[in-house]
């Protein structure tokens, strides 16, 4: 377990953290389908007017976002490795989460990845338009320690560059 720094407290117990994650992207995930469905009757991933997608696009789109997601962590690693900038972002950003095993690392990242999804690109962009659901994203994921900033940049740049 690490060590509490002088102002941080406690430190965060791994298993609360993940369960408390898990209950909030829930949350998230359903209050975009009962938005959606309840208020409009219509469902989280069809676009508004479009439809439902074509069954078999589905599984281009999980590709695709297991490919970025690969790339992204790739890039991150080799940036934390091979850069001084890197490694300070990343011993700052471990100051605010407790270790984490690699499972449930990868289970709140599917959890959080698929419900922000569902609230920002299925419930919440579709009756503001892509810039404001783009611009709340952005806004909800600053930091509060200025040395993570960087780390919140590409989701606010790769949500509004996407269409």
């Amino acid at each position: 377990m690490r060590e509490p720094t002088p102002d941080a407290g406690p430190p965060l117990d791994p298993t609360r953290f993940v369960r408390l994650g898990l209950l909030f992207y829930g949350a998230l995930a359903v209050a975009a389908v009962v938005w959606r469905q309840g208020a409009y009757g219509e469902a989280v991933w069809e676009a508004p007017g479009v439809g439902a997608p074509p069954q078999d696009l589905w599984l281009v789109g999980v590709l695709g976002g297991l490919a970025l997601g690969t790339a992204a962590v790739v890039a991150s690693f080799a940036v934390t490795e091979w850069t001084a900038w890197g490694e300070r972002l990343a011993r700052s950003l471990a100051r605010q989460l407790p270790p984490l095993s690699l499972p449930d690392a990868v289970l709140l990242a599917f959890a959080s990845g698929l419900a922000e999804e569902m609230f920002f690109r299925g419930a919440l962009q579709p009756r503001v338009g892509l810039v404001w659901a783009s611009l709340l994203f952005g806004l909800l994921h600053l930091p509060a320690e200025r040395a993570l900033v960087p780390w919140s940049l590409p989701s606010s740049r790769t949500r509004s560059s996407m269409r």
